[in-house]
């Protein structure tokens, strides 16, 4: 890489500059209009100008971390979420298209990063206060972790209440009871798969069936959309009823999220560390890529050892001179390497 350029986006705007991001073409600008399928939709685009070290050395150094350790993504962190802009562009055609997307991927290959940090946000740009997203992981009964998601959302208890009855209408009665008509609703299941290793069978097996019957009630409203992530492996577990009707209605909408290509994963490296002011030492990116690509369910690991390198750069002081070094060992666990310093 050379040492004069970098690694953050310009602040300025490049009108003439072209990205596509899956099958939207995407103008170099803050504020990207696309049409897709008669609608005029807004994309904000990671901008990869060039600049050098020194205009990054320049502004306000913020010496809290930018990379997430081994915490989730969340929607709060769309300003240091980088790298996944096709996949995201895709993902927008795609719930142009479908009510229901069953979003599938291997264990930390970032499927829930995309949804809560680059499609949340994007939502909540485009609608305002017209969005509402529920957020649940089903653990041992999914109706419960609904109930919870409304209460979080500001609903009263007596409001969230019906969603216990945990029946296969539920789910219908729920939106039709406290969904606005101008309202946007996604809702947002993660790590699907716990239905079927965590939550108990008759519980599960009744959301499932709610789930679809809702997706058909709707099918016809563009504003409430149903996403789920899942762990690819899991998806034979979609073949016994009534789990195979799920199976039917989103077999056209499962994309699946695929390692990072070495340009995602220095835009997922560098775009953070060039927000705070910081610049990486010539050399340590590729080499944390070269250690990286190609190895499956590495991300968490990548924004852990990126974390620690940062706060180990903070607590010795060595973040004043805005450059991260290669200053101690890195073991990759079970991402098959390891780098370290002399």
């Amino acid at each position: 890489m050379n040492p004069n350029q970098d690694q953050g986006a310009s602040e300025e705007q490049l009108a003439s500059q072209q990205q596509s991001l899956g099958d939207v073409q995407v103008q170099g600008d803050d504020n990207i209009f696309n049409v897709i399928q008669g609608q005029v939709i807004t994309l904000t685009q990671t901008k990869i100008i060039q600049i050098s070290v020194d205009e990054i050395k320049t502004r306000e150094l913020n010496t809290t971390s930018p990379y997430k350790g081994l915490k989730k993504f969340e929607p709060t962190d769309a300003d240091r979420f980088f790298g996944r802009d096709q996949f995201l562009g895709g993902l927008v055609n795609e719930l142009e298209q479908t009510n229901f997307i069953l979003l599938l991927g291997a264990s930390g290959s970032g499927k829930s990063s995309v949804v809560r940090a680059g499609l949340i946000p994007w939502l909540q740009q485009k609608w305002g206060k017209s969005f509402v997203d529920l957020l649940l992981t089903p653990d041992q009964d999914p109706f419960e972790a609904l109930y919870g998601s409304l209460l979080s959302r500001g609903y009263s208890q007596s409001q969230a209440q019906m969603v216990r009855a945990s029946n296969t209408e539920t789910l219908s009665d729920a939106v039709t009871t406290l969904k606005s008509p101008e309202q946007f609703w996604l809702i947002f299941i993660d790590q699907f798969e716990e239905l079927f290793t965590v939550s108990e069978a008759e519980k599960r097996d009744r959301f499932i069936t709610g789930l679809v019957k809702l997706s058909k009630d709707w099918a016809k409203d563009p504003l409430l959309k149903i996403v789920a992530t899942m762990r690819a492996d899991f998806l034979e577990q979609l073949d016994p009823a009534p789990a195979n009707r799920l199976a039917r209605i989103t077999e056209k909408h499962r994309p699946l999220i695929t390692q990072m290509q070495p340009d995602e994963l220095r835009l997922a490296i560098e775009q953070p560390a060039a927000h705070h002011g910081v610049v990486f030492e010539t050399g340590l990116v590729e080499e944390i890529i070269k250690e990286v690509e190609g190895q499956a369910g590495c991300l968490p690991l990548l924004q852990y050892t990126l974390d620690l390198l940062w706060e180990t750069e903070v607590q010795d002081g060595g973040i004043h001179d805005r450059t991260l070094n290669i200053t101690l060992i890195v073991v990759w666990v079970g991402c098959g390497g390891h780098y370290s310093s002399g």
